[in-house]
């Protein structure tokens, strides 16, 4: 659940709340997702957080003793994002203004900051950016070049599959493995460290099956939640 859903909760009908996306940091993730999922900006700030981690409303005259003292015991920013309005008739109870545009500018972010560079028509990895009009989901021929034998593209949004006669093996027995990082994530988002969880992930599951003495040869993805 998002700012503009969740800030209403604790609004009385005739208050509102004014924010400005200039105020905080929307990282490149949330513009990536807006990408991907086709999402508008308003639809964004209904279903995710936008990089708030907390919201608290708070008396004018204690906004700078507050801010100070939170400064110094938190790592991330603390910030002040918008103030309470009263609401003019049956208008949004939250209204962020330079929102469309901040979230633009983070899709943007989003590609430039990627740590690699799929070219579609060579075949080659560059870095350091992917160009703002080439699309995301576009890596087939990328990940063509990563296919080993018996590995079988997904093509068309197809499951991918796996030819163990590829392989040429004889009495073969396969060996599963199941990982995540969710130790991990947690002391990344504390460290503000997150470009290193890809690199953990994949060498938490190659590292069970090599333990028991296999050869990765695909990867499933998951997701698991607490509830």
């Amino acid at each position: 659940e998002g700012l503009s859903k969740c800030i209403p909760r604790v609004l009385s009908a005739g208050l509102g709340a004014s924010l400005d996306a200039n105020s905080w940091n929307i990282g490149p993730v949330f513009g990536w997702l807006t990408s991907m999922a086709k999402l508008s900006a308003e639809d964004l700030a209904y279903s995710c957080s936008c990089g708030v981690a907390a919201v608290m409303v708070v008396q004018p005259s204690d906004v700078e003793s507050i801010t100070k003292t939170l400064s110094e015991q938190l790592v991330n920013p603390v910030v002040v994002i918008g103030h309470i309005v009263e609401r003019v008739g049956d208008n949004d109870q939250v209204t962020i203004e330079n929102l469309s545009t901040v979230v633009e500018a983070s899709r943007a972010a989003a590609y430039k900051t990627a740590s690699e560079n799929f070219e579609n028509n060579t075949g080659q990895v560059s870095v350091p950016h992917i160009p703002s009009l080439f699309p995301i989901p576009d890596l087939t021929s990328v990940l063509d070049l990563a296919l080993r034998p018996g590995a079988v593209a997904c093509k068309d949004g197809q499951p991918a599959t796996f030819d163990l006669s590829g392989l040429k093996l004889s009495n073969s027995v396969l060996v599963s493995g199941t990982d995540g990082v969710g130790t991990k994530l947690k002391i990344a988002q504390t460290l503000n460290q997150n470009s290193t969880i890809g690199i953990d992930l994949v060498a938490m599951c190659v590292n069970d099956v090599l333990a028991s003495g296999a050869d990765p040869l695909f990867f499933t993805c998951y997701l698991a939640v607490g509830r």
